[in-house]
C-alpha cells in the first residue's frame, strides 16, 4: 500500500531539500517515530514560562494547526510537570530550563545553531525529562529561530502559511508521525527580510476598516496580528507598515509596537519616512512648523527623537535621511553639494539622537539608507554615508534595479539593501490590480543582487498583499535561502506550491497555468493595456490584427485556453479548496483574460468599422461584456468567496485610471440587405491588390482571408482556388457573421520557382473577389542543408534562447533563463559579476545559424529585458556582427525612453549589417557588460511589419 507521506521543504518551504534532511511526516507508526497525534493523543507541547512572548505564539499557533490536521488541539504547557509521555518541547537556548538542561546534560548539541541569526534544529531526543519518554525538540538559537522552527512544524504537517490569507485548508490526517531525524534552518541567506504594505488605499485599508475591523476603522492591531504572523509563517522578520493618508500611523496606536515586538518583528518605516515616522499623518506643519531641516532643524529633530524615546527599546532598522513628505524631493533649495553637506548634518543629529535614545554606541543600531530617486544623485555627488549603515538601493519601480553596489561598496561594513516593488502607484503608469510580476525576472534580479553581496536587508512592495501572495512567497523565500534556488526553478517553485495548496495530483497543471499567466502578463501587464501613462486617455494597442497571423488574435486565443485550463482545474478540486483557488489562480487568470478582452476588443471594433464591417457591432458588445464581467469577478470576490471574508478587498479600478474604464468604441450602420466583403492578412485598408503574404516551404506558414457582411442579411459564398495545390480551410459556407479562411499549401503537389502564383476567387450574391497567392519555392535548395533559421517575409527572427551554439570564455557564458521572456526563454552571462570587457573578442559568445536567399544589408535588432547597469562605471553594451564582419558595439542604455522600455518590458538595440550573398550565415553576439538579458532578435531585410511583439519566428517547419 502507498503510505500517506506530507514532505515539505523548509527551504523554499515547498520541496528542494535532500530527503535526508527534512523531518517526514507520515501516518503510520514504526519504531523509532515520535507519536506527535496517534491513535486519538495528542503530544504536549511545552514552552517555558521565562521564554519569549513569540515562542508562546508560535506554539499556540502550532496547536491549533494540529487541530485544523488531525482534529486533536494539543495541550500547551508552561512546565514539564504532568507532560504526556510524548511531548513536543519548544524553547529558545538561554532562555528554556528543559532545553538547556539537555544541553548542559549532553542529550542534545546546538553546536550548528549556537550564536547563530535566527537558526533552529528539530530533533528527537530520548527520556528527556522524567515521565517523558520521547521528545521532538524545536530549539531556536534566538527568539525568531525558535517561532520559525515550531511554524516549520506547521508547514510540514500540511499547514499552508496562507491558511488564513488565502483560505487554504490542510488536508486531513488521521495521525501524525514524525520520522527520526536530525533537521537544521539557518542561518537566512539575507539578514533582514520583509514586505511594504503600501497604497493600501483600495485594498487592505477598505477592508479593515470597513469589514475586518470596523470598530477601529483602520488598519490597526488586529490586522497587524494577521500580518505578523503570516510574516513568521513566511520565515519574515521585518515590515514597513502602511503609510497613506487614509490610514493612520503604525504608532498612532500604541499596542502595534508591542504587538511587534511580541511577534518579534523588526519595524521599519518606508524609504520615504526616516526615524520609524509616517510624515503623511504625524507632521502636523501647522504645530510643528515647516517640513525643512534648513529652516526648522529644532522642530524637526525634536519630532524625530520623540519616536526614537517612544520605540527605542524595541528592535527596529531606523531609516534615516530626509525627504519631503509623502514620498517627495527633500525640502529646500540649494545646489547639490549644499544638500550633500545638509544631508550629512542630518545623518550626524539622527545618529545623536540614536546614540541617547537607543544605544549609546550608535553604530551597534541598526539603520537604512535607501539611496531612492533624488537621492540617488545626492549620494553619487560623494556624501559621506556612515560606513555601519545598510545602502539600500531601489529597483525603478518596475522590477529592474536601478543599481548594485560597486566593490568598494561591497566592504562598507552595514552592506546593502534592495527594496523592490510587486506593486506600484505611480509613473508612467501604476499596477495596482493583479501581480503578474514573473517569479523568474524577480530570481534574475534579485539573484544578482545577491551575487552582489546584497544580503543585509530585502523589503518587498506588496501593495495589499491579497494580489501577490504567490510572488511574495517566492521572494522571501529566495531571501531565506538563496542556495535552493538555481537558474531554472521558476516551474520547479510554481510546482511545488502548487502541491502544498492544492494537491499534487493538479500541481503540474496549476504551474502551467501560472507559467503561461506569467509569460502573457510580462509581455503586456493587464494595468498597462491601455498604452497610456497614468494621466492620459487610452490608446489603441500596439498588437497587429492584420499581419503575422492576427497577432492580437493569438493573444486573446492563448488568455482564452488559459482561463479555460484553470477552470478545468477549479472544477476538479475539492471544494474546500475551491475559494484559495479562486483567490490564488482563477481570479487573476480570468481577470487579466477580461482586461485583454476589453482592450483588444475595442482595436477591433475600430478596424473593422474601418471596414465596414457588421461585426463592429459585435465587437463594441464584447468590449462592454469585458467590463462588466470583470466587475461581476470582482464583485464575487469581495462578497462571495470565503463567506464573504474579502469584503473591500479587491478592487477592479485602483485610483480610477483610464485603463479600468469602458473604452470608446464605434458603431457600424449596415447596409440594408445585403453588403459583403474581403479582407487578407497583412491588409488593413481594403481595396485591391487583395495579396496574401509570400508562402514558402521552409516554415509553412498559413495565412488568413477575412470574408464578412456588411449589410443585413446572411449570404452563400464559395471560395476555390485556380491550383491544386493551394488548400483551403472551407471552401463554402453561409456568412452569419466573419468567416475566416486559412490558406495552405500542399507542399507534396506545389509546383518549384521563385514566383509561383495561383488566385483564389471568392463569389458571393452578385460579385466575386479574386485573392493573389505567391509561392516562393526554389528549386536549387534541399530543405534538409539548412539551419534552423531562415529568411522568410523579408525577416529571420529568432528567440534568444534558440541559439545554435555558445562559446564560455574565462568561466563566464550564456545560459537560458527559462520561462522569462515576452515570447520565449531568455539568455544572460553567468557569473553575474564577470567584469565588463571593452574588447569584444574577450567575451563569452553567442552565434545564431540562418540562411538568406534574398542578400541585402540587414537591420540587426535584439531585443532584451530593460535593465539597468549593475552599478557606476559599467554599462549594457553587446557587440554584434554577421559573418566575420566587424562587430558593431550597441549600448542598451542609449535605446528608447525608459518609460516606454518599462511598460514594453522590452528594449530593442539597433545596428546595421549585411548578408552580402544566399546561403549560410551566422550572427554573432559578444557580451561586453554582464547585466543584458537578450530576448529577442529580428533581422530586418526590408520585410518587417509593425508589431508589438515582432515577427514568430522564422525557423524551419518542424525543427521546434
Amino acid at each position: 500500500m502507498f503510505e500517506k507521506t506530507l514532505f515539505f521543504c523548509a527551504a523554499l518551504g515547498l520541496a528542494a531539500l535532500a530527503p535526508a534532511q527534512t523531518p517526514a511526516i507520515g501516518e503510520t507508526y514504526r519504531a523509532g517515530d515520535f507519536k506527535l497525534v496517534y491513535q486519538g493523543a495528542a503530544a504536549d507541547l511545552c514552552v517555558a514560562q521565562e521564554d519569549y512572548k513569540v515562542a508562546h505564539i508560535a506554539a499556540g499557533d502550532l496547536a491549533a494547526d494540529i487541530e485544523r490536521v488531525a482534529g486533536l488541539k494539543p495541550r500547551v504547557k508552561e512546565n514539564a510537570n504532568g507532560l504526556s509521555p510524548h511531548a513536543v518541547l519548544i524553547g529558545t537556548l538561554g532562555h528554556s530550563g528543559a532545553i538547556d538542561a539537555l544541553v548542559r546534560g549532553g542529550k542534545l548539541n546546538v553546536d550548528e545553531i549556537r550564536g547563530k541569526w535566527e537558526s533552529f534544529l528539530m530533533t528527537v531526543v530520548a527520556d528527556p525529562l522524567p515521565g517523558v519518554q520521547e521528545a521532538l525538540v524545536i530549539a531556536g538559537s534566538d527568539r525568531r529561530g525558535t517561532a520559525f522552527g515550531a511554524y516549520d512544524l506547521s508547514r510540514q504537517i500540511g499547514v499552508s502559511p496562507w491558511y488564513w490569507w488565502a483560505d487554504v485548508p490542510p488536508q486531513h490526517r488521521n495521525a501524525l508521525v514524525v520520522r527520526p531525524a536530525r533537521y537544521r534552518q539557518g542561518p537566512p541567506s539575507v539578514k533582514y527580510r520583509g514586505i511594504f504594505i503600501n497604497d493600501e488605499d483600495w485594498g487592505i485599508r477598505p477592508w479593515a476598516g470597513k469589514h475586518f475591523d470596523p470598530e477601529l476603522g483602520d488598519i490597526g492591531p488586529k490586522t497587524y496580528a494577521r500580518v505578523f504572523e503570516l510574516l513568521l509563517r513566511l520565515r519574515a522578520n521585518y515590515l514597513w507598515p502602511a503609510m497613506h493618508e487614509c490610514t493612520q500611523a503604525f504608532n498612532l496606536y500604541p499596542q502595534n509596537k508591542f504587538l511587534a515586538d511580541d511577534y518579534a518583528i523588526v519595524m521599519g518605516s518606508s524609504h520615504a519616512e526616516p526615524m520609524l515616522r509616517d510624515n503623511v499623518t504625524e507632521w502636523d506643519s501647522k504645530a510643528r512648523g515647516p517640513w525643512d531641516y534648513r529652516t526648522n532643524r529644532e522642530g524637526v529633530r525634536r519630532y524625530w527623537d520623540e519616536r526614537a524615546a517612544e520605540n527605542g527599546r524595541f528592535e527596529s532598522v531606523y531609516e534615516i535621511g530626509m525627504r519631503g513628505i509623502h514620498d517627495s524631493a527633500m525640502p529646500g533649495s540649494g545646489t547639490i553639494p549644499e544638500k550633500v553637506q545638509l544631508m550629512e548634518q542630518i545623518f550626524q543629529d539622527q545618529r545623536e539622537i540614536l546614540a541617547s535614545r537607543v544605544n549609546p554606541n550608535p553604530s551597534q543600531v541598526p539603520q537604512l539608507f535607501c539611496a531612492y530617486k533624488e537621492v540617488l544623485e545626492l549620494y553619487q555627488a560623494n556624501l559621506h554615508l556612515p560606513d555601519d549603515v545598510i545602502l539600500a538601493w531601489a529597483d525603478d519601480n518596475h522590477g529592474y534595479i536601478r543599481q548594485l553596489s560597486t566593490p568598494a561598496e561591497q566592504k562598507r561594513a552595514g552592506g546593502s539593501a534592495i527594496y523592490y516593488h510587486v506593486s506600484y502607484w505611480g509613473a508612467p503608469h501604476d499596477y495596482l490590480w493583479i501581480c503578474s510580476t514573473p517569479p523568474s525576472l524577480i530570481w534574475e534580479e534579485m539573484s544578482k543582487a545577491f551575487d552582489y553581496q546584497t544580503r543585509s536587508l530585502w523589503v518587498l512592495n506588496v501593495g495589499d498583499i491579497k494580489p501577490a501572495e504567490l510572488t511574495t512567497e517566492y521572494f522571501l523565500s529566495m531571501a531565506w535561502d538563496m542556495s535552493q534556488f538555481k537558474i531554472a526553478n521558476q516551474r520547479q517553485f510554481l510546482t511545488s506550491w502548487a502541491a502544498r495548496e492544492f494537491g499534487a495530483s493538479s500541481a503540474a497543471a496549476i504551474a502551467g497555468v501560472m507559467t503561461e499567466y506569467y509569460r502573457l502578463g510580462y509581455a503586456r501587464k493587464p494595468e498597462h493595456m491601455g498604452w497610456n501613462d497614468n494621466d492620459s486617455p487610452i490608446s489603441r494597442t500596439e498588437f497587429t490584427a492584420v499581419d503575422y497571423g492576427d497577432e492580437a488574435r493569438q493573444r486573446l486565443d492563448r488568455y482564452a485556453a488559459l482561463t479555460r485550463a484553470a477552470e478545468a482545474v477549479y472544477a476538479r478540486i475539492p471544494p474546500a479548496r475551491k475559494d484559495a483557488f479562486y483567490e490564488l489562480v482563477l481570479y487573476p487568470v480570468r481577470a487579466a483574460d477580461l482586461m485583454n478582452q476589453k482592450m483588444l476588443y475595442a482595436d477591433r471594433n475600430f478596424l473593422y468599422a474601418a471596414q465596414r464591417r457588421t461585426s463592429a457591432n459585435d465587437y463594441a458588445n464584447r468590449v462592454r461584456s469585458a467590463f462588466a464581467h470583470i466587475e461581476a469577478e470582482t464583485d464575487y470576490f469581495n462578497t462571495r468567496v470565503a463567506g464573504g471574508k474579502w469584503n473591500y478587498m479587491m478592487s477592479s479600478n485602483p485610483r480610477s485610471r483610464a485603463v479600468f474604464g469602458l473604452p470608446a468604441t464605434a458603431a457600424v450602420t449596415p447596409i440594408a440587405g445585403i453588403g459583403w466583403g474581403v479582407a487578407v492578412e497583412g491588409q488593413a485598408a481594403l481595396g485591391p491588390p487583395d495579396t496574401l503574404p509570400t508562402f514558402d516551404p521552409f516554415t509553412r506558414q498559413k495565412h488568413f482571408i477575412d470574408i464578412f457582411k456588411t449589410g443585413t442579411t446572411p449570404f452563400n459564398w464559395t471560395a476555390a482556388a485556380d491550383a491544386a495545390w493551394v488548400h483551403l480551410s472551407q471552401s463554402s459556407g453561409r456568412a452569419n457573421d466573419d468567416v475566416r479562411l486559412w490558406a495552405d499549401v500542399d507542399w507534396a503537389k506545389a509546383p518549384q520557382g521563385d514566383d509561383v502564383t495561383a488566385a483564389i476567387t471568392i463569389r458571393g450574391p452578385d460579385a466575386e473577389r479574386t485573392v493573389k497567392l505567391r509561392l516562393f519555392n526554389p528549386a536549387a535548395i534541399a530543405t534538409a542543408d539548412l539551419p534552423k533559421f531562415v529568411q522568410s517575409g523579408g525577416v529571420v527572427s529568432m528567440e534568444a534562447g534558440h541559439f545554435t551554439r555558445r562559446t564560455d570564455r574565462n568561466g563566464a557564458g550564456w545560459r537560458t533563463i527559462p520561462d522569462l521572456g515576452r515570447t520565449g526563454d531568455t539568455v544572460a552571462v553567468f557569473p553575474t559579476t564577470t567584469p565588463s570587457i571593452d574588447d569584444w573578442a574577450f567575451g563569452p559568445s553567442l552565434e545564431y545559424d540562418f540562411y538568406v536567399f534574398h542578400p541585402g544589408k540587414a537591420r540587426v535588432m535584439i531585443t532584451a529585458l530593460p535593465t539597468q547597469r549593475i552599478h557606476a562605471g559599467r554599462h549594457l553594451r553587446y557587440a554584434v556582427a554577421i559573418d566575420d564582419s566587424s562587430p558593431t558595439v550597441v549600448n542598451l542604455e542609449d535605446a528608447g525612453r525608459w518609460e516606454d522600455n518599462v511598460l514594453r518590458a522590452a528594449v530593442t538595440g539597433s545596428s546595421d549589417a549585411a548578408a552580402g550573398k544566399p546561403g549560410k550565415h551566422t550572427l554573432k553576439i559578444w557580451m561586453m557588460d554582464p547585466g543584458v538579458v537578450l530576448d529577442k532578435i529580428v533581422l530586418d531585410f526590408g520585410g518587417l511589419k509593425p508589431s508589438y511583439l515582432g515577427p514568430p519566428e522564422t525557423s524551419r517547419w518542424g525543427m521546434l
